[in-house]
């Protein structure tokens, strides 16, 4: 299993200096600089719970930590809090009816079971975020669950027809356009109204 996704971040006081860099260009905004402030702490949130789509949205309050001069703040040792809000996208697309899906590594086996974690199942209906799946047991029973599309990586993308023959339909068509019989039908086509479509076919027929 890949280790667990953490969220890390550093907070550092950043004093507001206003009027222009210490280069003496000259700047619109208040210039903040971060990187010389003071270190005020730093906090870590685990995202397993958004990335398996267990909740939308990740909103905490979190208390800083790990700040060496703690020992000579006059607060003691509370050090504050910063609040973290977390959202969640995956960056594939999602299944469609006919995929064949696995369980992300973040899964965990013992909230799947009696669901097999390691088998690979097959994408019956897509409804917003939530997928039905399905599978056959060891027994020959054909099994179905829903789960929360975060949840799945597509292991083999189902291709409808037309997708799977579209490349040699561009090949066909590509030819087509380069055969003269294009240019024989387009000079018939053009004589429709002097001779007729009784003389188009016959022409048709001959050149065919």
């Amino acid at each position: 299993r890949p280790p667990r996704p953490i969220l890390m971040a550093s907070v550092y006081h950043a004093e507001r200096r206003k009027g222009g860099r210490r280069d003496g260009t000259a700047k619109d905004k208040d210039d903040r600089d971060a990187d010389e402030g003071p270190f005020l702490g730093c906090v870590s949130l685990d995202l397993t719970q958004v990335i398996t789509g267990k909740v939308l949205c990740l909103d905490e309050w979190l208390a800083l930590e790990g700040r060496g001069d703690a020992e000579n703040d006059n607060y003691g040792d509370y050090m504050g809090e910063i609040r973290l809000t977390v959202e969640y996208e995956p960056s594939d697309p999602p299944p469609r009816p006919g995929d064949l899906c696995r369980f992300t590594g973040y899964c965990d086996p013992v909230d799947l079971f009696p669901v097999p974690a390691s088998h690979a199942f097959r994408a019956d209906e897509v409804d917003g975020d939530e997928v039905t799946l399905s599978y056959t047991s060891p027994e020959g029973w054909l099994c179905t669950f829903r789960a929360h599309r975060f949840m799945l990586v597509c292991a083999r993308r189902h291709q409808a027809a037309l997708e799977r023959y579209r490349e040699g339909v561009a090949v066909l068509a590509e030819k087509v356009a380069a055969s003269p019989l294009v240019g024989v039908a387009r000079d018939t086509y053009e004589r429709v109204p002097e001779d007729g479509l009784l003389f188009l076919g016959a022409e048709a027929a001959v050149m065919g």
